[in-house]
């Protein structure tokens, strides 16, 4: 048996050990006729090993049983019991161990298999296993010693040869692994040298990567890579030796060795990106990117229709972050390669990612001509068209995709692929199959909601904000227990300042949320600081500031939370002292935030302070200067100065850039401004930020 199948089939060996022992058991030499119980039956008429090996029997049997029910106690004593009785069966011995290892009772483990070697000396079965119980305690030394003695019991036990030098490797001996694996195999069975030769090309990789990463090339390279060659030829049909024999010839700069082995594993592997990756992957650790692309291009040259490696330079290119080399031959290679869709993907992204919707959306289109049912092109194309507010034009890509995904492997692109159709199907007006889809796409991945809250919230929209509420309002209907959907509603809603149906639906997103399985994954603390918000909004100052300070205490590191809090004591010049605490931690972790820096010098300017006030708050002016808020502060700061002038053109610049309090156009008015006077400044900054790209959902 091979080393692999050896240890796979360990456990299964103990399972059928008593089943085995049956076979051999003695019958008895008398049955009392007479015989009504179980005492008698276990008379001295029964031999004294028959006796023990039945009650052995039954105490496994039981010990099997009390597993079942999870009665781990029970087991664990029945299980040591039958080992005691059956001391001669070294599966079961093993088996027991592992339980005791289980159990962290370590001792005991290595005594029992001690013990179990000692019995059978010449048992390489339960040398192996005394190894393996060793090597689980981590005594590697003792392992390392088992070992030896197998080989020396039986040399051509192909586990313990590969065991020994998974530890020598461990203790960074890889010369003397090699040399270990390489004496076995002559030795071993016929059976068993292709774990041996395995196992070598996992230390030979091993050894020639570090040495190729540190800048140098292993001297043995060459002749790792020719026995891979015979390796190959022995087993033709072994994907393992292939790549191990791929990843070989790129370390040695053989690219278009390289390439072959490759190319025979992904005819036989289609969709594993990982073999597709591969070449680049081994290109680049080799740290001659300058060779490796002169060298895929050479033979880009020769063999103009091989799609494979022009996808392997597309891959080469982008990971060197020359984004329109990695594109051509994206291009290039689904051209050639017109039924695998990871090339049009590639550069699809690539130009979604370059904002070119347009040249994204002519790939995948012309990929869908050569495989027109491909769900992942589908999918991509649907959000394409998304990101291009093509939202009709949309629709049927996810149907198709969600359709042929349901009866293939069920896997799509994006884990967010229901939640991105739910919020197509919203903006195209279907409401009722928005909310079912939403619905839908929380069974799976129940921070659907999540993303479909988010995209509204990027859109910013009042009618989609307003439909998004009623939509989630619909999933919460249907799915009462499911905290997530009142909690983004309530923040959808905070967002329209509908600030007391915001509040509503926070606390049922709590109440729900504290009975969910995993609450500390739902009440959060960016949850409790848009809870906050809310309450902060009607002036519930009280109960705002214990949301903040519970947001505070789940992550102390929400700097957002100590500043909101700081903020609102500063503005009702309340809790001053704490406040500048607040304000100080939160500074601690972004001491250059001007909305921060500028909350500080309100603090000082609250506490009577106005030159600390100045301060800090010219710092966060210089970072922001058309802030209307920081203006306005400014302008406060400036005028308890006597500053009056100067603190004019601040209340002013804070008018135009959108100040909206009461008190600013009273301040204006009282320095000699009419505000009207400044309409036509702040339309116009209006209009500018209103035609700014919003970022993309």
């Amino acid at each position: 048996m091979g080393a692999r199948q050896f240890i796979k089939a360990a456990v299964t060996v103990v399972v059928c050990a008593f089943a085995a022992a049956c076979v051999t058991v003695r019958a008895p030499v008398s049955t009392p006729e007479t015989a009504t119980d179980e005492k008698t039956l276990l008379s001295p008429a029964l031999p004294q090993e028959n006796r023990d090996f039945a009650e052995a029997l039954a105490h496994y049997g039981e010990a099997i049983r009390s597993d079942i029910h999870d009665d781990h106690a029970a087991a664990m004593s029945n299980y040591v019991a039958a080992a005691t009785l059956d001391s001669s069966n070294d599966a079961l011995q093993f088996r027991v161990a592992l339980a005791l290892l289980q159990d962290k009772r370590t001792d005991e483990a290595i005594a029992l298999m001690e013990k179990s070697a000692k019995t059978n000396p010449k048992s390489e079965r339960a040398l192996i296993w005394l190894a393996m119980i060793y090597r689980s305690a981590s005594l590697d030394d003792k392992s390392l010693d088992t070992y030896r003695r197998v080989i020396a019991i039986a040399p051509t036990s192909s586990v313990a040869y590969i065991e020994s030098a998974g530890l020598l490797s461990r203790e960074g001996k890889d010369d003397s692994a090699i040399a270990l694996l390489e004496s076995a195999l002559p030795k071993v069975g016929t059976n068993d040298t292709d774990d041996i030769t395995r196992s070598l090309g996992e230390l030979y990789l091993h050894v020639a990567t570090a040495a190729s990463q540190a800048g140098k090339r292993w001297p043995r390279l060459t002749e790792a890579r020719n026995r891979f060659e015979s390796a190959v030829k022995q087993w033709p049909d072994d994907q393992g030796m292939r790549l191990m024999l791929g990843n070989l010839r790129a370390l040695d700069n053989d690219i278009a060795g390289a390439i072959s082995c490759y190319d025979v594993l992904e005819k036989k592997n289609p969709d594993d990106l990982m073999i597709k990756e591969k070449l680049a992957i081994s290109l680049m650790a080799t740290g001659n990117k300058t060779g490796a692309v002169s060298a895929l291009e050479a033979i880009a040259s020769r063999q103009p229709t091989n799609g494979r490696v022009f996808f392997f330079l597309g891959e080469l290119y982008e990971q060197l972050g020359e984004t329109n080399k990695a594109v051509l031959n994206y291009d290039l290679a689904g051209k050639n390669l017109r039924d695998d869709p990871l090339p049009f993907l590639k550069s699809s992204i690539l130009n979604v990612a370059s904002a070119r919707y347009g040249e994204a959306e002519a790939i995948l289109r012309k990929g869908l001509e050569g495989a027109p049912g491909q769900p992942r092109l589908q999918e991509m194309l649907a959000y394409v068209l998304l990101d291009e507010k093509k939202y009709a034009e949309s629709l049927p890509y996810f149907a198709k995709a969600a359709a042929t995904v349901a009866v293939a492997d069920g896997k799509t692109l994006t884990e967010n692929f229901r939640a991105n159709y739910a919020i197509a199907l919203h903006l195209c007006g279907k409401l009722d199959d928005a909310a079912a889809m939403l619905v839908e796409a929380v069974q799976t991945n129940s921070a659907a909601v999540d993303a479909y809250a988010s995209y509204m919230m990027r859109d910013g929209h009042p009618t989609n904000l307003a439909i998004a509420v009623e939509i989630l309002s619909r999933v919460e209907e249907k799915l009462p227990g499911f905290p997530r959907a009142p909690m983004f509603r309530g923040l959808l809603l905070s967002s329209l300042d509908r600030y007391a149906e915001a509040i509503g639906a926070f606390e049922r997103a709590e109440k729900t949320g504290a009975k969910s399985p995993q609450p500390e994954k739902v009440l959060t603390s960016p949850f409790y600081f848009w809870y906050g918000a809310a309450c902060e909004r009607i002036t519930n100052i009280d109960r705002s500031a214990s949301l903040f300070l519970k947001a505070i205490a789940l992550n102390p590191g929400n700097a957002e939370a100590r500043n909101y809090l700081a903020y609102m004591w500063a503005e009702r010049s309340i809790h001053l002292d704490e406040a500048l605490d607040q304000i100080q931690k939160a500074l601690h972790d972004e001491p250059d935030n001007p909305a921060y820096l500028d909350t500080l010098g309100w603090i000082y300017f609250m506490k009577g302070d106005a030159a600390k006030a100045l301060a800090e708050t010219t710092r966060a002016v210089k970072a922001v200067d058309n802030d209307p808020t920081i203006n306005d502060h400014m302008g406060d700061i400036v005028a308890k100065l006597g500053r009056a002038s100067e603190a004019l053109e601040y209340w002013k610049r804070a008018f135009i850039c959108g100040n909206e309090t009461p008190q600013l156009p009273v301040k204006l008015r009282a320095a000699g401004i009419d505000p009207k006077t400044l309409e036509a400044a702040a339309a116009a900054v209006r209009a500018q930020k209103a035609a700014q790209p919003k970022p993309a959902p």
